[in-house]
């Protein structure tokens, strides 16, 4: 116990206080040791199963072998490189990149994490339309840089300045808003496909290709921002794919890692090359698209854009979705609703209160999970893209237990409030 004690400490002490604080007042004291597929292990012993994959960072797990095997062969070979030079891995790696993007994005700017694509994108926007209004969406989340802070949401922006100017939000989902607000002033509109902190809302089925079309009117860049749904996630390689549409620039990265070396990419347009190629650059970056980071990210997109691989993801997203209509179906005053594409799932409780109990009780039982930042009622349930049925029911009997533990937690809590109402006896 000492051990583990000792390092939550030293992190509070040189890391971040307010997480530890927060960590403590639901008595989750969880310090990671060793990571193998779907789990991960305290130093103190007590296995999880990682139902939040840090918003797609280990889709394919915890040191996945053939991840790991690519990790070992590119260090034999490179190191971080040089982003002045012409390097073979990273031409192999934006080639294939650009070869699974709808549309004509056949570009590829190499960045060192999604935020940085993020800001990345919007700075081409700019540059490209002369104009410096961007739309993103309330309760959006696209990253802790400058411009990414910008387009997120207040919670995350009023603390570092508040709103830059030219920044707009409006509501997700919500077509007239676009009508009005996406004018021949906007450079571009950033959006997450389905907003993961916003709590997974699904849009309308006609949403994005009326976007797509009110961009073209006004000139506007359409910005999809897949750093969490992209690579498999909702059982095709872009979420985007869904609706049909293509963008003018797609930011990706988180799974791009392959849980192992950092790596992203914004991923744009041929008609924007003149803007990008034009002297001085726009966007300079010493660790984006490292030699190393490329060869991991060539073996994920060989995994992830399978036939094979996406019929599993496909398959067991229904599997898990049948356990999950199948609790609903039993505890429907907990569950409200379960919202998902592929297994990029958000389930909905009847209020906040109720999640953060849910996360508690999950954790205590075996199920690391998270609740949407923006929408404290929608518990986010992100398995590894790799999970099987057996790892599917072991999750779903963990669920199942949670939710009856609950129950019993509040009948006691009831039966302890009715017995401090009754009248003493004399």
């Amino acid at each position: 116990m000492a051990h583990r004690a000792e390092a939550i400490e030293r992190y509070a002490r040189h890391v971040s206080r307010g997480k530890t604080r927060t960590y403590r007042k639901y008595r989750i004291t969880f310090v990671p040791g060793e990571h193998e597929g779907l789990y991960i292990q305290d130093l103190n012993g007590k296995r999880l199963m990682n139902f939040h994959c840090n918003g797609g960072v280990f889709n394919l797990g915890h040191r996945n072998p053939d991840m790991v095997k690519a990790l070992d062969a590119a260090l034999d070979r490179y190191d971080v490189g040089s982003a002045c030079c012409h390097a073979a891995v990273r031409e192999q790696f934006a080639s294939a990149l650009s070869a699974t993007m709808p549309g004509d994005l056949d570009r590829v700017l190499l960045c060192a994490s999604g935020s940085e694509a993020n800001d990345a994108a919007m700075k081409l926007a700019m540059r490209h339309t002369g104009r410096s209004k961007i739309v993103s969406a309330r309760g959006g989340y696209h990253g802790g840089s400058a411009l990414a802070v910008a387009a997120g949401d207040a919670p995350f922006r009023d603390p570092v300045g508040g709103a830059m100017p030219g920044f707009v939000q409006i509501p997700f989902g919500d077509s007239a808003a676009v009508d009005h607000t996406v004018d021949d002033q906007t450079a571009a509109v950033i959006l997450e496909t389905i907003p993961a902190t916003l709590g997974m809302p699904l849009p309308p089925e006609d949403y994005y290709a009326r976007l797509r079309e009110q961009c073209d009117r006004t000139g506007a860049l359409l910005i999809i921002d897949e750093v969490q749904t992209g690579l498999g996630r909702t059982g095709k390689v872009w979420a985007i794919e869904h609706w049909g549409i293509a963008p003018d620039i797609l930011v990706t990265g988180k799974g791009l890692s392959g849980g192992l070396y950092p790596i992203a990419a914004a991923c744009f347009s041929r008609r924007l090359r003149a803007s990008i190629d034009a002297a001085p650059p726009f966007h300079i970056t010493e660790y984006g698209g490292s030699d190393i980071g490329c060869a991991v990210a060539l073996r994920v997109l060989e995994q992830t854009t399978s036939d094979r691989f996406l019929a599993h993801v496909n398959h067991m997203a229904q599997y898990l979705r049948k356990g999950l209509d199948t609790l609903q179906a039993e505890f429907p005053a907990v569950i409200r609703e379960v919202r998902q594409k592929g297994l990029f799932m958000g389930i909905v409780f009847a209020d906040e209160d109720t999640c953060s109990v849910m996360v508690k009780i999950l954790f205590d039982n075996g199920l690391y999970t998270v609740y949407a930042g923006n929408d404290k009622r929608v518990l986010q349930f992100l398995p590894p893209l790799i999970i099987d049925e057996t790892e599917a029911d072991e999750a779903l009997r963990i669920f199942q237990s949670a939710l009856k533990q609950r129950r019993r937690l509040q009948y006691r809590l009831l039966a302890a409030a009715l017995k401090m109402l009754r009248p003493k006896t004399v």
